[in-house]
């Protein structure tokens, strides 16, 4: 049987390396690092092949993104008592039903 998954992936760019973390349960944490589109995704798709293995199959749904759902950059200021910390906070955003014809 064969079961295809949609899975976020969270891409960060460094100095002359790529860091990607898939978009999984807090238990089930997929993560490479390198260089090169090809090579990386195709070590992700084995990291995540192997994760996907591991989970019991009550939690595999929450591997699939959700239809819509959108990675938000939320600028964030908050005064603390030294000083302030500001910056950027990727948020990810699923759309939500509201009512029985309303996602909001």
């Amino acid at each position: 049987m064969r079961i295809d998954f949609t899975v976020g992936v969270y891409q960060k760019r460094g100095d002359g390396e790529e860091e990607w973390t898939a978009l999984t349960p807090i238990l089930s944490p997929a993560y490479v690092s390198g260089q090169g589109e090809v090579r990386l995704r195709e070590r992700m798709i084995e990291r995540l092949r192997d994760v996907l293995r591991k989970a019991r199959p009550i939690d595999q749904e929450l591997f699939q993104l959700p239809l819509g759902t959108e990675l938000m950059r939320l600028s964030l200021d908050v005064k603390l008592d030294n000083g302030h910390l500001h910056g950027v906070v990727p948020l990810i955003v699923e759309p939500r039903w509201t009512s029985e014809d309303k996602q909001r």
